[in-house]
């Protein structure tokens, strides 16, 4: 889920820098969509994080740690 939505803010981001370049966006909501991008890049790098503690857990939990 976080990968799709970390798609969606890149296109987002893409949309709306094109859209300031082409002048019909204004710097508000270009920087509107760059914090959605951020945010979108945050989550998916604390999901990751998430996956790797629940591996490391689980490895623990099996006795399989190494």
């Amino acid at each position: 889920m976080a990968s799709k939505n970390l798609e969606k803010a890149n296109e987002n981001l893409r949309y709306a820098t094109l859209g300031f370049e082409e002048g019909v966006i204004a710097p508000a909501n270009v920087l509107e969509a760059h914090t959605a991008w951020l945010s979108a890049q945050s989550e998916k790098i604390d999901a990751q994080i998430d996956i790797k503690l629940t591996e490391i857990y689980l490895q623990k939990s099996l006795g399989t740690l190494k």
